[in-house]
């Protein structure tokens, strides 16, 4: 018989090419944000990158932004299953509270980076003494 299609054999090929898709662009990565009372601490899982190719802002004191380019990779073969994003990766957020911009630390190790940040101290004003 010619001309006829397996119409269950089109829907298993469609379903293992959706489950060895690769991710998509612009991919968000697992975040952690921790406060404390005098610091806020942030950790982003960005395995496989390399630290020069990972950019982080502050705007504002509270507008956090963690960028981490592609992942350049020759593999050669066929995927089969392939869940690790190779793709840019940004996450924002907002903070829970303003940090001083100036007392910011950020590291990477073993696909983690870590970002520290000081809370804002708030100014309780200047004394003025009474004569």
């Amino acid at each position: 018989m010619t001309g006829k299609s397996d119409p269950f054999g089109d829907i298993e090929q469609l379903v293992e090419d959706f489950v060895t898709m690769r991710p998509s662009v612009g991919q968000r990565p697992p975040v952690d944000v921790v406060e404390t009372d005098e610091e806020v601490r942030v950790f982003v899982d960005l395995p496989g990158r390399d630290s020069d190719d990972i950019d982080v802002t502050l705007e504002e004191g509270r507008r956090l932004t963690v960028t981490a380019a592609a992942v350049d990779t020759e593999i050669e073969g066929r995927y089969v299953t392939s869940e690790r994003s190779q793709d840019e990766l940004s996450r924002s957020m907002t903070l829970p509270t303003t940090v001083d911009e100036t007392e910011t630390q950020a590291s990477y190790d073993s696909g983690v980076l870590a970002i520290t940040l000081l809370k804002q101290r708030e100014d309780s004003g200047t004394e003025i003494p009474v004569e």
